[in-house]
């Protein structure tokens, strides 16, 4: 019989070695694949993208500055009228924010609102009376004002006060200008007399003669 004798064997270092490189070249090979597919952006293939995006800008911060304080004055044009004439009631504001919305109130009898700067106004009741108004501007402030001068309506031609400063006020003006102009006149009258008067006095006095004159008669002329 003859005895079979195994083939010799390679050193165990050898071995492991050649292990290593088919293993090696096998997952160069993979991933060679992965890469040319990748690069040629074929169907059914994908890719990682990394996009860098500027970042937003912030905005400076703006500072609105604020609505200065809404203020109103209320004038009445006459302030002294007789019953049955009409006055005008006008309102002036200030500050704020425009638009102005406004709301008249206290009113003398005979009188209505308008959401109107102006309002003209006929009394139907004599008295004294403040007419008033409220304003409000579009960002919502609101201020209320009335008549810095009361609204005198008579019943008669006798107008305003009857005490004071104010009677000289209350007084027509055409009366007032034709005192003014007798007083100017009078003043004027008594000028005059007394430069004349000085005048004559101030003349010398003619001279007086001892022998008058005598006419010379009819025969000492022949």
């Amino acid at each position: 019989m003859t005895e079979r004798v195994p083939p010799p064997s390679l050193p165990r270092s050898r071995a492991e070695s050649r292990r290593r490189g088919t293993l090696a070249a096998a997952v160069l090979a993979v991933t060679l694949t992965i890469l040319a597919a990748v690069l040629a952006g074929g169907p059914g293939t994908w890719t990682s993208r990394a996009v860098l995006r500027p970042a937003a800008p912030i905005a400076p911060a703006v500072l609105v500055p604020s609505a200065p304080r809404l203020q109103v004055q209320v004038v009445a044009s006459p302030s002294d009228l007789i019953l049955g004439n009409t006055t005008v009631l006008t309102a002036l504001p200030a500050g704020g924010t425009p638009w102005y919305s406004f709301d008249w109130a206290p009113l003398p009898p005979g009188c209505a609102t308008l959401n109107l700067s102006s309002l003209s106004c006929t009394p139907t009741t004599a008295g004294t009376y403040h007419p008033g108004v409220t304003v409000t501007d579009s960002a919502g402030q609101t201020v209320a004002a009335t008549t810095g001068t009361p609204l005198y309506v008579n019943s008669s031609q006798t107008r305003g006060p009857t005490s004071g400063a104010g009677s000289l006020l209350s007084v027509p003006i055409y009366l007032f200008a034709g005192l003014v102009g007798i007083g100017a006149a009078v003043v004027s009258t008594l000028l005059i007399l007394l430069l004349t008067r000085r005048r004559r006095r101030r003349q010398p006095p003619v001279p007086f003669s001892a022998h008058p004159y005598v006419p010379p008669r009819e025969t000492d002329a022949r």
